[in-house]
């Protein structure tokens, strides 16, 4: 090989490592704003109703995910100020199992959640709210080309990832 070709690929290979650097470092600093943004802008197509999170946090590193004050709010209405409420769900996978057959999760705490179930004349907060979910997922925009269920029993089971 030519010097120049060698000296070539040697600084696209730098410039792909500093590149993958300054990727997975803006992840670690940026993820929790962008997850958080994503949230608040998609689940409400899904849901029909306002959608409000405190703060996302995930570090890549030690593999723990963090959610705090997760509100799904009342299709309209309903006069309660939110239908479903999380005060903090922390989650800790094991980071490596990320790219296994068989994700590991190391633990799951879930603190302080609400639901309240309002009746309308006709119908409940809650099954607004599914019917809704049910209205997206048939209109094609989720992607998920399954049934509204999960399989019956008896029936195999889909090949996909495990969860421990």
């Amino acid at each position: 090989m030519k010097p120049k070709t060698r000296k070539r690929l040697k600084k696209i290979a730098i410039g792909f490592c500093v590149a993958i650097i300054a990727l997975v470092v803006l992840l670690h600093f940026f993820i929790g704003s962008i997850v958080k943004a994503w949230v608040e802008d998609f689940v409400p197509r899904v849901t029909g109703t306002p959608v409000k999170m405190e703060s996302f946090n995930f570090s890549i590193l030690t593999g723990k995910a963090r959610i705090k004050n997760f509100v799904i709010g009342n299709p309209e209405g309903f006069q309660t100020e939110y239908a479903f409420k999380l005060v903090e769900l922390s989650v800790n996978v094991d980071m490596g199992t990320i790219f296994s057959k068989k994700l590991v999760i190391d633990e799951i705490r879930i603190k302080g959640t609400e639901v309240i179930y309002e009746f309308g004349i006709t119908t409940s907060n809650i099954k607004e709210i599914m019917k809704n979910v049910k209205k997206f997922k048939k209109s094609g925009k989720s992607g998920n080309k399954e049934d509204d269920f999960p399989a019956k029993e008896g029936t195999p089971a889909s090949k996909g990832r495990m969860v421990q």
